[in-house]
């Protein structure tokens, strides 16, 4: 699920290691929302291009990321959910990992990933946390200590969550919030879920831009 506003710029970028894959076994859902350039016709042109993968692209007036991505969780077909934003770097990687674990009937999947600045590329330290030998984690508690502590680093494009996660416990994001409501989502997940795995290896790049609402 990926929320779009204006980014006729970046999305193609962003989604390239996703159109590289020929045997698809995930859907790739678009949320418009309310963009004012040429992001339709770049996603538009995306899903053209790409008729091997499930696309579908929905255009909404603005109501900002949270209203998008619970559309996009709304919309989805697929087993996980994965939430990417439409201006960061995935590693070609990601969703080969992401489906490999989630053979294991996980709630959620974590990884690492660092941050990109105009002063150049920032490596994210975590602390060791302590997980058995398929790679879920021991005790959510210590993670979730850990990342209120800021020990281990979560952003939006780090997780996947299992959608009948969502479903059963009424999970959505919260609308209206300004900042702060990937967290926010993060650790509700985290407090519902059971089983937890932990992909130690960096597949993200966040990119804080100039002028950005983080910045």
């Amino acid at each position: 699920v990926i929320p779009v506003y204006n980014n006729e710029n970046e999305i193609c970028e962003t989604v390239a290691p996703f159109l590289k894959l020929k045997d698809s076994v995930f859907e790739l859902i678009f949320i418009n929302d309310g963009s004012t350039d040429n992001t339709e016709l770049v996603l538009q042109k995306i899903k053209t291009e790409n008729p091997q993968i499930a696309i579908r692209i929905y255009n909404q007036e603005n109501h900002g990321v949270s209203a998008a991505r619970n559309k996009g969780i709304e919309l989805s077909q697929g087993k996980y959910i994965y939430f990417c934003d439409a201006d960061d770097l995935v590693d070609d990687s990601l969703l080969e990992k992401i489906y490999e674990k989630s053979a294991s009937e996980c709630d959620i999947i974590f990884w690492k990933h660092n941050i990109s600045r105009s002063s150049g590329l920032q490596k994210l330290s975590y602390e060791e946390i302590e997980m058995d030998s398929d790679g879920t984690i021991v005790e959510k508690e210590c993670l979730f200590s850990y990342i209120m502590n800021d020990k281990f680093r979560l952003c939006m494009g780090t997780y996947a969550v299992r959608k009948d996660l969502l479903i059963q416990n009424k999970i959505s994001f919260t609308q209206g919030c300004r900042y702060g409501e990937d967290l926010e989502f993060i650790f509700k997940i985290i407090m519902n879920a059971d089983r937890i795995k932990y992909i130690p290896l960096e597949l993200y790049t966040y990119i804080r831009r100039d002028g950005s609402a983080m910045a």
